[in-house]
C-alpha cells in the first residue's frame, strides 16, 4: 500500500502543476518567438535625388508601440537625431527637411530600437547632389541709367529689389545652363504686406532676379522689411522709406 502511494503521489502532483507549467512554457515560447521575429525596417520617400530644402519622409516599420530613434548623418560627420513611436499597426512616418546649407553627397539614415531587450538597427541612404539658396539681397534706386544699392528710398523714387540665387554642388558653385527663374519678394510694414511681386530676370547670363516698383503712399513712411523667397529659402533686408 505504501509503495502504491509513493507511485501515485508524484503523478497527482504533476497533474496539479501541469496547467501552470504549460502556461509558463507557452508564455516563454511566445516571448522567444516575439524576440526572434522582431524586425525594424526603414525606407525614404521620395527615393529619387533631393535638393537642400526638400522634405523627405522616413517610413519605419516594426511592432506596435516601439520607441524609435533616427540618426541622420552627413558626410562631414555631423549628425541630427529624431525620434518617434510606432502606432498600433507598427508604422511610423517622420518628416525631415533637408538643410539648405547641407554638406552635399550621400546622407545615411539609421533607425534604432530596443524590442524585448533586443537591439535592432536598420539603415538606408539618399543623395543630395545640389542645393539652391538666396544671397546678396539688396534694395537699389535708379540714378540716371544705373541702379545703386541703398538703405534709404524716397517717396516716388524708382526702387529695385534684387537677389542672387546660388546653385551649389559637391564640385563647387555653378549656375544652371538656363539660369534661374522666379522667386518672390514682399515688402512689409510691421506684419502688413504693402507690396508683393514675382521676381524676374535670371537667364543664362546672370544669377540675379529682381522686381521694380515705386512707393507713393506717405502712410508707408518708416522702416520696411524686404522678404525674398525662392523655393525653400528666405532672406531679409530692411530699408527706410522717407518723404
Amino acid at each position: 500500500m505504501t509503495a502504491v502511494r509513493r507511485f501515485i503521489l508524484p503523478i497527482a502532483i504533476a497533474l496539479l502543476l501541469a496547467p501552470f507549467l504549460l502556461s509558463v512554457h507557452s508564455r516563454a515560447s511566445a516571448a522567444h518567438r516575439l524576440s526572434a521575429g522582431a524586425q525594424l525596417t526603414i525606407n525614404i520617400t521620395p527615393s529619387t535625388l533631393v535638393a537642400g530644402g526638400d522634405t523627405v519622409v522616413f517610413h519605419i516599420r516594426s511592432q506596435a508601440g516601439v520607441a524609435v530613434t533616427v540618426t541622420v548623418r552627413f558626410q562631414n560627420g555631423q549628425k541630427q537625431k529624431l525620434s518617434g513611436r510606432t502606432g498600433k499597426h507598427g508604422s511610423l512616418a517622420i518628416k525631415y527637411v533637408v538643410p539648405l546649407h547641407v554638406y552635399l553627397g550621400t546622407i545615411t539614415v539609421t533607425a534604432r530600437a530596443v524590442i524585448n531587450g533586443q537591439k535592432l538597427a536598420a539603415r538606408t541612404t539618399f543623395q543630395v547632389p545640389y542645393t539652391i539658396y538666396i544671397t546678396d539681397v539688396a534694395a537699389l534706386v535708379r540714378q540716371g541709367t544705373t541702379w545703386v544699392p541703398t538703405k534709404q528710398v524716397h517717396i516716388g523714387q524708382d526702387v529695385r529689389f534684387q537677389a542672387a540665387l546660388v546653385w551649389e554642388e559637391e564640385a563647387g558653385v555653378f549656375m544652371p545652363p538656363d539660369g534661374f527663374q522666379g522667386g518672390t519678394v514682399r515688402v512689409l510694414s510691421g506684419s502688413t504686406t504693402i507690396y508683393s511681386s514675382r521676381m524676374t530676370g535670371g537667364g543664362p547670363q546672370t544669377d540675379y532676379v529682381y522686381a521694380d516698383t515705386t512707393f507713393n503712399d506717405s502712410a508707408q513712411i518708416g522702416s520696411l522689411t524686404v522678404r525674398v523667397t525662392y523655393r525653400h529659402d528666405h532672406a531679409h533686408l530692411t530699408f527706410t522709406l522717407s518723404p
